[in-house]
C-alpha cells in the first residue's frame, strides 16, 4: 500500500477543562476582579505589581529549577520587566497629577519609555534630588530598554510589525539573566519608592480635604 493511502494516526486527546476563568479551590488562589477593578487607582496598582512580582517570580524558578536556558527565558523575562516600567511609569504620571491637582486626562496608550519618563519625571522629582547619580542611573536604564526593545514587540514576537526585520533593535550578543535581574530590581525598588512617596501625599492629602469639609 502506498503512503498516501494509509490512514492518518489518531491520538486520544488529553483532557482539558472547560471553564479557564472562575472561583475554585483552594480558595486563597482565587482573585478578586471585582475589587481590583473597581477603582482606577487599585487597578493600576494591581497590574504594576502584578508584573513586577511575577517577573521576581520567574526569575527565582528559571534559576532554581534548572529547566529553562537563558536563550528561551530571556524573553518573558525582559518582557515582564519592560511591561512593568512601563505601568509603573504611567501610574507615577496618574498619582502625581492628583497630588498637583491637574485635572485627569487620559494616559498616554503608547509604550514608548523615554516619552513616558519625560511626563513622569517631574512628578519623581518632586521627591528626591534632579542631580542624584540615581536618577541618573534609572534614566540610563530606560534608555537602555526602549534602544533595544522601542515599541514593547520585540520581547514578544520575532519580527517586527512589517514582518521583515527583527522585533529587538540594537540588541547585545549576550545577555545574563543575573545582571539583568540585578538592574531591574532595583529599578523596580525604585518606583515603587516614588509610589510610596506619592500614596503617602495622596492620604495626607485626601485626609486634610476631608477634615476641611
Amino acid at each position: 500500500m502506498a503512503l498516501d493511502d494509509e490512514e492518518p494516526p489518531t491520538f486520544i486527546w488529553p483532557d482539558v477543562p472547560r471553564i479557564c476563568f472562575g472561583p475554585g479551590e483552594p480558595r486563597h488562589l482565587n482573585a478578586n476582579l471585582d475589587w481590583v477593578l473597581g477603582t482606577v487607582e487599585v487597578g493600576n496598582r494591581a497590574y504594576s505589581l502584578g508584573y513586577l512580582r511575577a517577573a521576581e517570580a520567574l526569575y527565582v524558578h528559571s534559576t532554581e529549577c534548572g529547566r529553562l536556558s537563558p536563550d528561551y527565558i530571556i524573553f518573558p523575562l525582559a518582557f515582564l520587566w519592560r511591561h512593568y516600567v512601563e505601568l509603573a511609569l504611567k501610574e507615577i504620571i496618574v498619582l502625581g497629577r492628583e497630588l498637583q491637582g491637574e485635572a485627569f486626562t487620559k494616559l498616554p496608550t503608547h509604550h514608548r519609555l523615554l516619552a513616558l519618563w519625560e511626563a513622569a519625571k517631574p512628578y519623581i522629582i518632586v521627591h528626591g534630588s534632579l542631580d542624584s547619580p540615581e536618577l541618573a542611573n534609572v534614566e540610563s536604564n530606560i534608555n537602555e530598554l526602549e534602544r533595544i526593545d522601542p515599541y514593547a514587540t520585540g520581547f514578544r514576537y520575532l519580527l517586527d510589525r512589517s514582518q521583515k526585520a527583527r522585533g529587538l533593535t540594537e540588541h547585545p550578543s549576550d545577555v545574563n539573566l543575573g545582571v539583568l535581574q540585578e538592574a531591574m530590581v532595583a529599578l523596580g525598588a525604585f518606583f515603587e519608592g516614588v509610589n510610596s512617596c506619592q500614596s503617602a501625599a495622596l492620604d495626607h492629602m485626601r485626609s486634610a480635604d476631608s477634615f476641611e469639609r
